[in-house]
Order: structure tokens, then C-alpha cells, then sequence
């Protein structure tokens, strides 16, 4: 899938998901002090007003939380909320693991989650499908796009590591492993139901590009990160 995507210096949008009536886009390396100066900017300039920004406390696991139609979630440990709310903005931090976004133009019912390679492989893609499904989804029809991580020129983990993935998805260099967790994702979305077309993101490795992304690798001591978000339009 396509995605056309306008870039500013403090953000960009993913441009493409604005025909589904959902807006999307990520924070980049910026003039942020920290992190809450980030989400002040997303609150502010990127969000509609009266809008809640939603903030889950991500812990590298496989929870997906449910943003119902009543009341407000807050200081909740989630690595990923669906809704479909109008006045809530869903946000995810990254500085090296994926961003997921999924809109489906049917339902209303949209997402935002953090992948990371213990989420990925505790199975919080598989809990998005069966939460999805319950709530009515459509996965023909929902679109998914992923911001940029870290790739697998970069990603070099043990073979503790390595062996939690099929080995199609793992590449040995000169005795050292590295995981492609891009193609591990989308092989798996396309396994549970997702349409190949349908699916898009970009292809940035996070730590090859420091002028313009956070890399956890690279910039362990930062108290920043990227904040990707999604909200419907009216």
C-alpha cells in the first residue's frame, strides 16, 4: 500500500489514512527537553480540541486494552488500545521498536501498538485480531501502516533472541544474528486476515537515520522518543 507523506519539521502525517477518515501520523527528533514536551506538542497542535490524548504505559508485553464508547482509561499498562471513539487520540512512544497503526473504514474501530520483539513474539499481534473480531472488524477492509523501527541491517541479537523467530526472518552475517522484525510483523498480519495491499509503512531504519529519528540503541540516554498518533475525524 502507498502511502503519500507530508513532511514538517516537528512531524509528519501519513496522509493516506485521511480518505478513511482517520488522521495518523508520528513526532520526530525535534527540540524536545522530554518526553511530556512531546506530548504537550501532540495535545496541542496536532490533536482536534477536546480531545483526550490517550497515553498507555507501555511494558513490552501483549495486552491490548479496549477504549470503550463510556468513560476514560488512564495510568493503565497496555502495549496497545483500540477504540472508536471520536474524541480520543491513540499514542504509542517508539525509539526502535515498530509503530502499528490499524483503521478500519467499516466499523470505525481504530488502533495504536507498540511492537517490540517481546511483544511480537508474546503474541500481541494475535491478541489485536481476536479483540478485533470480537468488536466486529473488518479485516478485509482495515488498513494497517507502521512507522519507522529499527531494521534488520541493525537489529544484532543473541540466538536466544533469534531462535524466538522462524528462521526465514533471521540472517546470520559474519557470525552474528540479526532479526528483520518488519517482515516478521507483516508476515504475520497477512497470515491472521489482513489484504497484502492494504498494508504499508515506512521503510526508515531508526537507528541508520539520527538526524531525523530516536534510537534506543544509539541514544540509550535519551529522555526522548518518537510519539506516533491516530483519531478519527467527525
Amino acid at each position: 500500500m502507498m502511502m503519500n507523506i507530508a513532511n514538517h519539521q516537528t512531524h509528519m502525517m501519513f496522509d493516506k489514512l485521511g480518505r478513511f477518515r482517520f488522521m495518523a501520523g508520528m513526532t520526530l527528533r525535534g527540540p524536545w527537553r522530554d518526553e511530556v514536551d512531546v506530548y504537550k506538542f501532540v495535545e496541542h497542535d496536532v490533536a482536534p480540541p477536546n480531545t483526550r490524548v490517550i497515553i498507555p504505559i507501555q511494558v513490552h508485553g501483549s495486552v491490548i486494552s479496549h477504549l470503550g464508547d463510556a468513560g476514560l482509561l488512564s495510568n493503565f499498562d497496555a502495549d496497545g488500545v483500540i477504540t472508536r471513539r471520536e474524541n480520543v487520540c491513540l499514542t504509542v512512544t517508539t525509539a526502535d521498536c515498530m509503530p502499528i497503526l490499524a483503521a478500519d473504514p467499516i466499523s470505525g474501530y481504530f488502533a495504536a501498538i507498540h511492537v517490540g520483539w517481546r511483544s511480537f513474539v508474546a503474541g500481541i499481534i494475535d491478541n489485536f485480531f481476536q479483540i478485533g473480531r470480537g468488536l466486529g472488524m473488518s479485516f478485509s477492509r482495515t488498513r494497517v501502516f507502521w512507522g519507522p523501527s529499527i531494521g534488520s541491517c541493525c537489529f544484532a541479537v543473541g540466538p536466544e533472541v533469534a531462535a524466538l523467530f522462524d528462521e526465514s526472518w533471521v540472517e546470520n552475517r559474519n557470525g552474528v544474528l540479526y532479526v528483520d522484525l518488519k517482515g516478521a510483523v507483516q508476515d504475520r498480519l497477512i497470515s491472521l486476515g489482513l489484504v497484502g495491499e492494504n498494508i504499508g509503512g515506512i521503510s526508515d531504519c531508526t537507528s541508520c537515520n539520527p538526524d531525523r529519528y530516536y534510537s534506543y540503541r544509539r541514544d540509550k540516554n535519551s529522555p526522548v522518543q518518537m510519539v506516533t498518533f491516530i483519531y478519527r475525524t467527525a
